[in-house]
């Protein structure tokens, strides 16, 4: 129910002229279920650029740790593109920098890359929710189910600690790392 919220949910402001712009209604804040105390962010922090590295660190609340989840448009439906709201242009959608994880192998690394393709296309499937009652999901990436594998984004090594890499990896439900709560 959240991710329909999340995909579909569209803000109005209104701008200084009277006219009503539509706008993102929210970004989200992913923090890793198997230390809240950290969220996923890229490594140029609020200077993103294509390449930089997805990691975790101690949440600060700056625009390289948010994120919003638009729809994947090429297809299939229920698939989005993790956008890090420190790369948004507005009115530039095609700067946008996305995360990807290729080649769909266990421990690829996610870093930021324009979002163009089936490996920045991600289904976020609800498993349960945090202490604070926050949804929490496990993201599968679209290219990996393609070429029949559940592959995810977890935590390198499942060292959920400030400064270490996410990176792609075969599902495994019993790995916090794996999983993603929305804030």
């Amino acid at each position: 129910m959240i991710k329909e919220l999340l995909r579909t949910l569209v803000g109005l402001s209104v701008a200084a002229i009277g006219t009503l712009v539509p706008t993102l209604a929210s970004a989200t804040v992913w923090k890793n279920y198997g230390n809240e105390m950290v969220c996923m962010g890229n490594v140029n922090g609020n200077k993103p650029v294509i390449g930089s590295d997805i990691w975790v660190k101690t949440c600060n609340g700056n625009l390289a740790q948010t994120w919003a989840e638009p729809p994947y448009t090429p297809g299939p439906s229920g698939y989005e593109w993790f956008v890090n709201e420190a790369s948004i242009v507005p009115g530039n959608p095609a700067f946008n920098l996305c995360i990807s994880a290729m080649p769909i192998t266990n421990g690829a690394p996610a870093v930021l890359d324009g979002c163009s393709n089936a490996y920045q296309a991600w289904d976020a499937v609800y498993s349960l929710n945090d202490e604070g009652q926050h949804p929490c999901y496990y993201f599968q990436q679209l290219m990996a189910e393609q070429h029949g594998a559940t592959r995810v984004l977890g935590v390198q090594g499942g060292t959920v600690v400030d400064g270490t890499h996410v990176i792609l990896w075969d599902f495994l439900s019993t790995h916090p790392d794996q999983y993603w709560c929305a804030y």
